[in-house]
């Protein structure tokens, strides 16, 4: 178990095992928040790409991360997706709002993960890793 800087509250983790590599976020999101000034959104994005530019390095097979409807950024999915590519994503910290995970799903991008669209709590997929 490794753990990464969080830009909000705890660490994220990246946890490897018997072959397999999760990635669980917990609050490190791309947080660009338009009401904090340039210096915090600077230094909140910062800690964010420092971290998706390790998990490059990274076999990634599952990646739970923070996909936030509320910033232009959805708080940095797209960008995780793309840069890490994990095989499957799980959008975290959507507050109840599941069904614009299919937003994220039909922007698309250029990396072969598959995205848990999840519509209501406890809802469950079984992957092959």
């Amino acid at each position: 178990i490794k753990t990464f800087e969080s830009n909000d509250a705890g660490v994220a983790f990246l946890i490897k095992h018997e072959g397999i590599t999760i990635y669980y976020g917990g609050d490190l999101g791309k947080w660009n928040w338009p009401e904090w000034s340039k210096r915090k959104r600077e230094k909140h994005v910062k800690v964010f790409e420092e971290v998706t530019d390790i998990l490059q390095k990274e076999d990634v097979d599952v990646a739970f991360s923070n996909m936030d409807e509320r910033l232009s950024s959805w708080a940095g999915p797209v960008e995780f997706i793309e840069e890490v590519k994990p095989t499957y994503f799980v959008p975290m910290h959507t507050f109840g709002s599941e069904e614009w995970i299919g937003d994220l799903i039909e922007k698309g991008w250029d990396a072969p993960t598959e995205v848990f669209d999840y519509r209501e709590q406890a809802e469950q997929v079984i992957w092959e890793v």
